[in-house]
């Protein structure tokens, strides 16, 4: 067999491959978006939770909990994604446990939200900040999966197209959420949308499981904990434009969206909405996010990363504008749509310019876990700060406190941070 014949099956081999992650990929990521549509933190959560906890610092520091085990710990797992030959076991043993939390969240709320509310508060905080845990070491896994398996030249467009086609699942995602909640009585519904969640997750982890993922290059490099901080130190020092872009994430993405933190507690105690109404809000919210993804997967390619988060960030001042006066449904529908609008940006292509500005892709796994390491905590402290600033300074200080943070983070990013 020729050189060449065998260049040409390899390239046709790779092709079918690529073929098959595609397809897999994007059918698990509709699955699992179908039912994260049914319980955003932010709208569906917080409107849950507020039912039996009503000070508004407590009911942030449910977002703070599970925002920062969101976050901080994935650094812990670069470590170990750095030295695997194979990304997917790794990937799918963190994965399932998900699955099995929001099991037990369902069961927790049929066996216990009416009977014993005290235990049940204790337990629903507990189990939902683990599913923030278990979405850690998850999500840095699958994203590095997803770098691994789907080439550079097309991973911004492939994930814009994914995500977008598993927007429209995930905003009929909101739609069955209304259904369930407003068919059942309450609070045995959102037992039962708890479960559902669990059984859809549960399909697309099998999905999941479909994938196919070559052999990794192995590297030379000391791994243990005391070299990954050293690192971390060398990478903050060293590559400031990186550093910068951790600057732009925290004012804008952190701390400048404290005006959002409380937006579906707002439309709760100003406008009185009803959970027919929390459907359509999460529905406006996720829709807005999934034509989102498409556009920002594209520009990102074609522009850069760079341009849709400043982008973004402008989408943010009129979204926060909104939210402040919400003196009329539509109103409160209008912020939701453009908070969606700009949030999907950040989720789209805060990695991605992460990526871009690694200079040794062999170090992509540390600056990924690097970012959320850091960011955690500006992501998690949000609810808990917005609430304090509420409840000790005022609604009207808030927004300009949230105002004046996305404007920073703004120039930041638009005059100081380069794509390389």
């Amino acid at each position: 067999m020729t050189a060449g014949l065998l260049e040409k099956e390899a390239e046709i081999r790779e092709k079918n491959i690529l073929k098959r992650n595609y397809i897999y990929s994007t059918i698990d990521g509709s699955l699992f978006a179908l039912a994260m549509g049914m319980v955003p933190l932010n709208t569906v959560i917080l409107y849950f939770i507020s039912g039996y906890v009503s000070q508004k610092w407590l009911i942030g520091l449910l977002s703070f909990i599970n925002v920062l085990l969101t976050f901080s710990p994935q650094i812990l797992a670069s470590k170990k994604i750095e030295r695997l030959k194979y990304l997917k076991p790794f990937m799918l043993i963190t994965s399932v446990m998900i699955r099995i939390l929001w099991l037990i969240l369902g069961l927790t709320v049929i066996l216990f939200a009416k009977n014993n509310k005290s235990l049940f508060i204790i337990l629903f905080y507990i189990i939902y900040s683990l599913i923030g845990l278990a979405s850690a070491f998850s999500n840095i896994s699958w994203l590095n999966f997803i770098v691994k398996i789907i080439p550079a030249h097309v991973r911004g467009r492939f994930l814009g197209i994914r995500s977008s086609i598993a927007g429209v699942f995930e905003s009929t995602g909101a739609l069955l959420m209304g259904l369930i909640i407003k068919i059942l009585p309450y609070p045995f519904n959102y037992g039962i949308l708890f479960l559902t969640v669990s059984a859809l997750t549960f399909i697309s982890f099998w999905v999941l499981s479909l994938s196919k993922e070559e052999k990794s290059q192995e590297y030379a490099r000391n791994n243990d904990y005391q070299s990954v901080i050293s690192r971390i130190g060398y990478v903050l020092k060293n590559d400031m434009n990186f550093t910068k872009y951790l600057i732009t994430v925290a004012l804008i993405a952190g701390l400048g969206k404290m005006a959002f933190a409380f937006q579906i507690i707002f439309a709760k105690d100003k406008l009185g909405i009803n959970e027919v109404q929390l459907s359509i809000s999460s529905f406006i919210f996720l829709a807005s996010q999934s034509l989102g993804y498409l556009l920002w997967g594209i520009i990102g390619d074609k522009r850069g990363f760079k341009l849709t988060l400043e982008i973004s960030a402008i989408i943010f001042l009129p979204a926060i504008l909104f939210t402040y006066m919400m003196s009329s449904i539509f109103i409160f529908y209008l912020s939701m749509c453009l908070f969606g609008l700009a949030q999907s940006a950040r989720n789209c292509n805060e990695n991605n310019l992460a990526i871009v500005l690694c200079k040794n892709p062999t170090d992509q796994p540390l600056y990924i876990g690097l970012r959320n390491l850091l960011m955690g905590p500006f992501f998690a402290m949000t609810p808990v700060l917005a609430g304090l600033i509420l409840d000790f300074m005022g609604y009207d200080i808030l927004f300009i406190v949230s105002t004046i943070f996305v404007l920073s983070g703004l120039y930041v990013m638009r005059f100081h941070v380069i794509e390389k």
